[in-house]
């Protein structure tokens, strides 16, 4: 291969399993049948709710019909630091708010690591409890590994992730690419408008230009690709990016950078700085790609004009049409301080709020919803918390009307594929994370309770 890269193991995972609703009878167990509906009670971390079915399911398939093939990809590793956020955060609410018939996980790992492949065969054995297919595969080392610790750019695991990004086409065989990381947290089920417009991905970035390492990103960005960094696009999960897109992003550096390998490419960006691949990836798609993505950029409310003189290069300029708002359905656990759990909490209590699966829940769940019932998800024009990367102050404060009117559009949605049994939001998958958390060696904190 040109770019350098020795190999790459693919193994993929397919699970079709259509599981049979067992009922049991005993002395904790209630049964109510009627001709058009059922309901088990169980129960998760002592909140009580129950499981319903109605006689209008609609298929979960001709709901997402018409999206092009997409793999929700995480490129990770087993190391203890990062296994808390892969299962706790990232899994926990994937399996809530993700549906499987979107498309499926994708675990990208290292080859010659064997405690990674002890995740992947753990992993697997709990898909089916979990609801989610997985597709698991390993990146070997390239030809030069001393590239990771010679670039002096954080930690050899971290510069192999970084590497790994550019690389993710050779990987993921479906259309779309949606790119989270392991501390990517969902906060609300994943619509069809959340992922297209007209055909066109969306693509969310917001002005950060202030933070030294986004500069630093700039410059990165700006030697790989010849154009500068239009927006931080590493202010949403999960990014999605047509997977043409990052085989021809890769193309275009070897070229701009007058290289014949990757490897070498990467060596040219060091030593030493900050090198982020989503944002080198979507500035090449803003420039050489602008039609296939449905652009919402933030400019923090500085002048189109300057901004466009600071950050654009002539004649790719922005216009108004590229700074409408739109939600986004995670925030950056990392950087997000929330001691109380209260975005778990309120994801789930806005996702069932009026609908019938609300109405059936028992006392523990509406109780813990109580406090939400009358309240706004502002939570879906946030990011992170600790840092200034939220729309609430910009987007929203310039046409708050027309924020409200997105989460109304947002949770009508979500409200009718509730209702729909297109998303099921079974706690129990979330205990079914966690009991393949336990296998890891290591125990998540209460999805619900403060930490």
């Amino acid at each position: 291969m040109p770019w350098g890269h020795s190999e790459v193991l693919q193994e993929f995972v397919f699970v079709a399993i259509k599981r049979k609703t067992k009922i049991c009878f005993g002395v904790l167990g209630v049964l109510l049948l009627s001709a058009f509906h059922f309901r088990i009670f169980r129960s998760y971390q002592g909140y009580e709710f129950k499981l319903g079915k109605d006689s209008n399911y609609i298929s979960k398939k001709d709901y997402f019909d018409g999206l092009p093939s997409i793999t929700l990809t995480i490129r990770t590793s087993s190391q203890p630091r990062l296994l808390p956020f892969l299962y706790c955060t990232a899994l926990r609410t994937a399996v809530l708010y993700w549906s499987q018939d979107i498309g499926s996980i994708g675990i990208i790992l290292d080859k010659e690591s064997n405690e990674d492949v002890k995740m992947a065969t753990s992993l697997k054995s709990h898909q089916e409890t979990m609801g989610i297919n997985f597709k698991i595969y390993y990146e070997a080392l390239p030809h030069d590994p001393t590239i990771f610790t010679r670039i002096r750019r954080r930690f050899p695991s971290y510069n192999r992730q970084i590497f790994c990004s550019f690389l993710l086409d050779l990987f993921i065989e479906t259309d779309v690419i949606a790119w989270t990381d392991t501390d990517g947290k969902f906060t609300s089920p994943v619509t069809k408008d959340n992922i297209v417009n007209n055909g066109k991905l969306r693509a969310k970035g917001m002005d950060t230009f202030k933070y030294g390492h986004i500069k630093m990103w700039s410059r990165m960005t700006e030697r790989m690709i010849g154009h500068p960094m239009i927006s931080d696009f590493m202010t949403y999960f999960p990014v999605y990016i047509w997977t043409d897109t990052v085989k021809n992003c890769r193309k275009h550096i070897l070229k701009h950078m007058n290289v014949t390998s990757l490897e070498t490419a990467f060596m040219k960006t060091g030593p030493g700085g900050d090198l982020s691949p989503v944002n080198v990836i979507m500035t090449y798609a803003y420039y050489f790609e602008h039609d296939k993505y449905d652009w919402h950029l933030d400019l923090r409310r500085k002048s189109l004009d300057v901004y466009n003189k600071k950050h654009v290069s002539p004649g790719f300029e922005l216009t108004p049409a590229h700074l409408k708002p739109e939600v986004h359905v995670s925030i950056h656990e990392k950087y997000y301080s929330d001691p109380f759990n209260t975005i778990n909490k309120k994801a789930y209590c806005m996702a069932i709020r009026n609908t019938k699966l609300y109405r059936n829940m028992a006392d523990s769940i509406k109780k813990m919803c109580q406090p939400f019932l009358h309240d706004t998800m502002w939570e879906l024009f946030q990011f992170c918390n600790k840092v200034e990367q939220e729309h609430v102050t910009t987007w929203c404060k310039d046409d708050k009307a027309l924020c409200i009117q997105l989460l109304d559009e947002q949770y009508s949605k979500v409200h009718d594929l509730v209702d729909s049994d297109v998303y099921k939001l079974n706690l129990t998958k979330v205990s079914a994370v966690e009991n393949a958390a336990k296998d890891m060696g290591f125990q998540c904190e209460s999805f619900f309770e403060p930490v």
